[in-house]
């Protein structure tokens, strides 16, 4: 009987010669399925592009004009294109570069109402872009009184390249670094706001200024604090999304907030949705728990993965949370 061996010319005949019913043949389709997956190429970025992207297509928004005058038009369902215009707040769109190559473009739009207490700094979940957003977005810094600069990952909507977990990282290390050399904007006026997916960058962020506030200590380390985070049906990691009962990071595991977030020093609020079917409510728990700066969560019963904003209680828990941040920063000085 011919034996199975391994080639290595390509991932398409890594079982060259095998025969009859022998369990390799039985098992191989999923065995080969698992090694295209997680092994071929063995970067844990490939792996989170084969799994958790899905940027719309066609983009559901373009950027007319040139910079310091570009008007955002927003594709209606018939194709036709049409300016994004809010009364309530001032909309400007923005082309970025991402700060660790500056090869990617990234489209971001600053919301800012007539009065500003903070400015979120907000990721996105998966499966949408900035178009999409921008009309509940404009309602909710209308809402809270609280500016919010969008951007889009490479890959979604104007951004340029393609969607991997080290983009995202690096397009909101830009954001940050817009909003404080552009805007001018102190960093304990900044609050990142990530969803769904969209955890792993504000996370990513959050952590990495914990870090370095850590290191410096609290005299001289003003300019890495920001002003808090808000965690919006965030996960724990990637592959704790595919295998619920898993309690331990993998070598592969991708989006890993449950190792960082311990660095996070920022007053996090954890919302999520009880019936959440796409990341079960039990990432809130772990975030909430291992995160040593969380404040009360919410934790909204009956509500799934995508429409906690239909609840009255997370505009009231969110307006409290923007109060509480408020109120501990009372004499702080603006860094």
């Amino acid at each position: 009987m011919a034996s199975g061996r391994y080639s290595p010319e390509g991932e398409e005949s890594l079982l060259v010669e095998d025969g009859g019913d022998s369990p390799k043949t039985k098992w191989w389709p999923i065995i080969k399925m698992g090694c295209k997956l997680f092994c071929w190429p063995p970067i844990p970025s490939h792996v989170v592009g084969k799994l958790a992207f899905g940027p719309p297509e066609p983009s559901s928004y373009t950027f007319v004009g040139d910079e310091g005058a570009m008007t955002v038009m927003l594709r209606t369902p018939s194709g036709e294109q049409m300016p994004f215009l809010n009364q309530r707040c001032t909309i400007t769109p923005i082309m970025l570069k991402t700060t660790r190559n500056g090869k990617h473009d990234v489209a971001a739009v600053h919301i800012e109402p007539n009065m500003v207490r903070f400015t979120l700094l907000y990721s996105h979940g998966n499966a949408v872009d900035v178009g999409q957003m921008l009309p509940p977005l404009a309602e909710l810094a209308d809402k809270l009184q609280c500016a919010i600069f969008i951007y889009d990952y490479p890959g979604y909507g104007q951004s340029s390249g393609v969607p991997r977990e080290s983009h995202l990282y690096s397009s909101v290390e830009a954001a940050w670094e817009c909003l404080r050399s552009r805007f001018g904007i102190p960093a304990n006026k900044i609050v990142f706001y990530g969803q769904s997916i969209g955890s792993a960058p504000s996370v990513h962020m959050a952590a990495k200024l914990g870090k370095k506030l850590k290191k410096v200590g609290v005299t001289g380390g003003e300019r890495y604090a920001a002003g808090g985070m808000v965690l919006h049906a965030g996960l724990s990691s990637g592959i704790r999304v595919i295998r619920p009962k898993t309690n331990c990071t993998w070598c592969c595991d991708p989006f890993k907030n449950i190792d960082k977030i311990h660095n996070v020093v920022a007053p996090t609020l954890v919302i999520h949705g009880t019936d959440d079917e796409i990341v079960p409510i039990t990432h809130g728990y772990e975030l909430h728990s291992k995160c040593e700066s969380a404040v009360e969560p919410l934790f909204l019963e009956s509500a799934g993965h995508n429409d906690v904003g239909l609840f009255p209680q997370y505009y009231t828990r969110l307006q409290e949370f923007v109060m509480e941040l408020c109120e501990s920063q009372v004499g702080h000085v603006d860094s």
